[in-house]
């Protein structure tokens, strides 16, 4: 890997001048799914406003583009590593109309660039993923599997390792069962066949149904193993009662679950 690309500080925006800490690295991956979202766009600045003032990297997943490829793939028996990178650019241009719907956000291919985003009004960053992945597996000893067992889910998992992210938080279409672990969400096709490997190495995994009418994000996987409840973040048109605020103290200390049924016909990569 570049020595750019291993600059750990270069990525560290500090919360306050004379205060060493970096502000926290969330990284968002945004389901292909929610492509299809007409108002993708307010639902993603309410959420990133709950967000601030912490570093955002969101990646873009492929949705019906990835799906092209993955015809592709069966119909001409290509081989899994064009395939791999044929979805990986697919990516590109997804990633280009979440551009289009969020302007204010820029798009980098390593974690300097981001960190000069961050420092200039700590705007939210797109990672260009295929320009990333070429430049960061060339060194790397643990390089993602080029096969379809791997999606943006596992990916965006890999790039939150890579980079030191707090938490990645899965934006979905879709509520996640309660109680569901890594294994069982894989079995359903919730989330890909690599990503319970691959989410080992990340700190923290939240879930978030972005299409919900009150958007809620779950803490899901900790280094701990922990599997908790629900997290109001609110969206725009949302307002807290008291007892939902009562109920964020209570996810704090681990103790509300949730119940909400899973939309069976949502696309979830």
């Amino acid at each position: 890997m570049t020595n750019d690309l291993m600059n750990d500080n270069a990525c560290n925006l500090m919360l306050s001048e004379g205060d060493s800490r970096p502000l926290p690295l969330v990284v968002l991956k945004l389901g292909g799914s929610l492509l299809k979202c007409t108002d993708l766009a307010d639902r993603m600045r309410s959420l990133i406003a709950t967000l601030r003032p912490q570093r955002i990297l969101i990646v873009v997943g492929g949705g019906d583009a990835a799906d092209v490829v993955r015809d592709w793939s069966n119909r001409f028996s290509l081989s899994e590593e064009m395939a791999h990178w044929l979805a990986i650019r697919s990516l590109s241009l997804t990633c280009g109309l979440v551009k289009e719907l969020l302007p204010e956000c820029d798009e980098v291919e390593t974690p300097a660039a981001a960190a000069v985003v961050w420092g200039d009004q700590q705007r939210p960053v797109l990672l260009k993923l295929e320009s990333y992945l070429r430049q960061a597996e060339v060194n790397e000893p643990s390089p993602l599997p080029h096969t379809w067992d791997v999606t943006s889910d596992s990916i965006a998992a890999w790039v939150a390792a890579q980079w030191g992210a707090d938490q990645l938080i899965l934006l979905k279409s879709i509520e996640l069962p309660a109680g569901m672990d890594l294994k069982q969400a894989e079995a359903t096709g919730l989330v890909d066949r690599h990503f319970p490997i691959i989410a080992q190495k990340v700190t923290q995994i939240r879930w978030c149904n972005l299409l919900a009418d009150s958007v809620n994000v779950l803490i899901w996987k900790t280094h701990s193993g922990q599997l908790t409840c629900d997290c109001r973040v609110g969206t725009a048109k949302d307002t807290k009662s008291a007892k939902e605020s009562e109920n964020e103290t209570l996810f704090e200390s681990g103790v509300v679950e949730v119940d909400e049924e899973p939309n069976r016909d949502a696309s979830f990569l």
